[in-house]
């Protein structure tokens, strides 16, 4: 397929669409023309939902910043205690090992 051929089937493309827009606004027209208390109330409820979309969008965002800050938050909480166990159960075996009483074979 030449470049001028897609270039035709593109434009094609391009002006079908256009008509098939403007028949579904001339549609869309004539549908607000006939019910127009319907259509206000329509765009009402769908720019009532859009809005509230957004408001979820927002909120969604900070929860996934949130849980996206606190998986290393906890990871380095999770290693710090690790460390302090460790430390501690070093601490505890030097106090076993300081004590000869605690030890049978030390004379």
């Amino acid at each position: 397929m030449s470049t001028t051929d897609f270039r035709s089937k593109a434009n094609q493309a391009v002006a079908a669409g256009d008509s098939l827009t403007e028949r579904l606004l001339a549609q869309l027209e004539a549908r607000v023309r006939q019910a127009p208390r319907e259509s206000i109330l329509i765009a009402f409820l769908v720019g009532s939902l859009l809005q509230n979309h957004a408001i979820r969008t927002v909120v969604v965002s900070v929860l996934r910043l949130a849980l996206w800050i606190a998986a290393p938050i906890l990871l380095a909480l999770a290693g710090w205690k690790l460390f302090q166990s460790v430390e501690r159960s070093q601490d505890s075996n030097r106090e076993t090992l300081g004590h000869p009483s605690e030890h049978p074979h030390a004379d």
